[in-house]
């Protein structure tokens, strides 16, 4: 990145070049934790980090097990939940607990509790807007809650309500977009909604995303095809408007610019 940062990495420790540094012995036992296979290794491997007097250690420690429950699919358990319970209670100085509003909105999406999921997102996008995995979750359950981002929506609904939640998604990609404007940012986040998206492909959004992404990377033949899917019938209630925006999307092909 060009201003120093990696978005894309799990923790903000990582993600920011942080004025705050870790102790070399603490900064060991968690890099070796990491490396760990399961949510009792790192446990154990971090059961003496966690109780250190430096608040910026343990809540670093109970950052990586709380991740490492994330990974095993087992983020709702009770060693997760206080993990993040602790983290809610240490009080740091310089670092932001975007890391731990990502987490609980996991949490809550695998709780089924989805509107508190994005409200939990938002926070750790407001609190880091450069956090590449809360805007992609924050996409991920736009895509799933939205009535017309995942379908013609019922004879009663509004056209503004339509409108409004394709452009919160198209807001969403440009802010995963400015990360790294370049032709492997598309790539990235295509396999990252081929892995975490539970949408028909033929979802009005999902062609949405996929004619941005192809402009994004400059493929003119897959950025007319999603297009021409998403205008195809059945099509949302704003899909002249929504429509007529994702086409100067596609005029920027001619002019080589980015979206």
């Amino acid at each position: 990145m060009l201003d120093g940062t990696q978005p894309y990495a799990d923790t903000i420790f990582l993600r920011q070049n942080l004025t705050t540094r870790i102790p070399d012995d603490a900064r060991r036992a968690l890099t070796l934790a990491a490396l760990a296979q399961s949510v009792d290794e790192v446990s154990a491997q971090l059961s003496e980090t966690v109780t250190s007097s430096d608040p910026l250690v343990a809540y670093a420690a109970y950052l990586e097990i709380a991740l490492s429950a994330a990974r095993s699919g087992s983020i709702t358990d009770q060693r997760a939940s206080y993990a993040l319970s602790r983290m809610s209670e240490l009080e740091l100085q310089t670092v932001t607990k975007s890391d731990l509003a990502f987490l609980r909105a996991l949490q809550a999406e695998a709780q089924g509790d989805v509107e508190a999921a994005l409200t939990h997102t938002q926070a750790a996008i407001e609190q880091e807007p450069r956090f590449f995995n809360a805007l992609a979750l924050d996409l991920r359950l736009r895509l799933a809650t939205g009535q017309h981002l995942r379908g013609p929506a019922s004879a009663f609904a509004q056209t503004a309500s339509c409108q409004s939640e394709f452009h919160e998604l198209l807001r969403v990609l440009a802010l995963i977009a400015d990360l790294e404007p370049c032709k492997s940012m598309a790539a990235h986040l295509e396999l990252f909604l081929s892995r975490q998206i539970v949408v028909p492909e033929d979802a009005p959004g999902m062609h949405a995303i996929a004619t941005y992404l192809a402009v994004l990377s400059k493929r003119k033949d897959l950025a007319q095809s999603a297009f021409d899917r998403f205008m195809q019938p059945p099509r949302p209630i704003c899909a002249t408007e929504i429509g007529a925006e994702l086409d100067r999307f596609l005029d920027l092909l001619a002019e080589d610019k980015q979206p």
